[in-house]
C-alpha cells in the first residue's frame, strides 16, 4: 500500500520553512521548481519543502544567494523526491556551483573531490521542519475512530 504524500498550501509551505511572502514571491522566480506552481490549492509535497528548506540553509548559513543556486535548484527537487527524509537525515548534501552538481554523501565520508563547495548536514533541516509542522496550525489527517467496514451492495427490484 502506497502512503499519502502531504501536500502542503502556498502559505503552509512559507509558513514552515520561515519565508516571508515577498521572499517567496522572490525565489518562484529563481527556482523553477517553485516557479512550475501556481494557485491557493496544497500543491506542494514533502520533496519541494525538503529542497527550498536546503536552498533556505545555503542561504541563511552559507552566504548563497538564491540567484546563486538557481542553476543547482532541478538537481536539488530532483534528489529530494528519490528518497524518504528518515533515509536522509544521516546524509550531508553536498552543493557544486562551478560544475552545477548535487549529490547526498554520508555525514561522515570524506570530501568528494577538490572543487569549493557547500555542505548541508540534512539533520538540522529534516528536525528543524518537523519541529515546525508539527507546531502549525495544520490540519493532519487522524485515524477513523472506527474502521472501515465492506458494505454489500443490494440490487434494487
Amino acid at each position: 500500500m502506497r502512503a499519502l504524500a502531504i501536500r502542503c498550501t502556498p502559505g503552509q509551505f512559507r509558513d514552515a520553512l520561515g519565508l516571508t511572502k515577498e521572499t517567496f514571491r522572490y525565489w518562484k522566480r529563481d527556482l523553477p521548481a517553485l516557479a512550475a506552481v501556481a494557485g491557493h490549492s496544497p500543491c506542494f509535497g514533502p520533496s519541494e519543502l525538503l529542497a527550498t528548506a536546503i536552498a533556505k540553509r545555503a542561504v541563511d548559513f552559507g552566504g548563497v544567494s538564491i540567484g546563486r543556486l538557481a542553476p543547482l535548484a532541478s538537481e536539488l527537487f530532483t534528489l529530494c523526491q528519490q528518497k524518504a527524509w528518515s533515509q536522509l537525515e544521516c546524509l550531508s548534501v553536498v552543493l557544486f556551483f562551478k560544475t552545477g552538481r548535487v549529490l547526498f554523501i554520508e555525514q561522515d565520508a570524506a570530501f568528494p573531490g577538490e572543487e569549493p563547495a557547500v555542505v548541508v548536514p540534512m539533520e538540522p533541516v529534516i528536525r528543524e521542519l518537523r519541529e515546525r509542522l508539527l507546531a502549525s496550525d495544520v490540519e493532519v489527517q487522524t485515524s477513523l475512530a472506527f474502521p472501515p467496514v465492506a458494505v454489500a451492495s443490494r440490487r434494487r427490484r
